[in-house]
């Protein structure tokens, strides 16, 4: 995705084992699909897109599925979330 418009939120202070990358949360406005997803080469991503007031419930469908899902995507969802409630 590429947006015309985004606004930084959060850098994650919490960091258990050491990285050499730093997590960001951004809320991006006036989104454009522009590929397909998924990563790069030597990744296994799979993307979804769910519309903000299904969210829980797609949450549900997953956690009975046993999928499991990276914990910063409930730290994303919180800030969108709380950034919604202030706009």
């Amino acid at each position: 995705f590429d947006s015309i418009q985004g606004n930084f939120i959060k850098r994650n202070g919490l960091v258990t084992v050491p990285s050499a990358h730093a997590d960001f949360f951004y809320i991006a406005k006036g989104l454009k699909k522009v590929g397909v997803g998924g990563g790069d080469c030597d990744e296994s991503i799979t993307l979804y897109e769910v519309p903000l007031n299904r969210i829980e419930e797609w949450l549900e469908e997953q956690q009975k599925r046993d999928i499991w899902l990276d914990p910063r995507l409930y730290v994303g969802i919180y800030f969108l979330k709380k950034w919604n409630q202030i706009q």
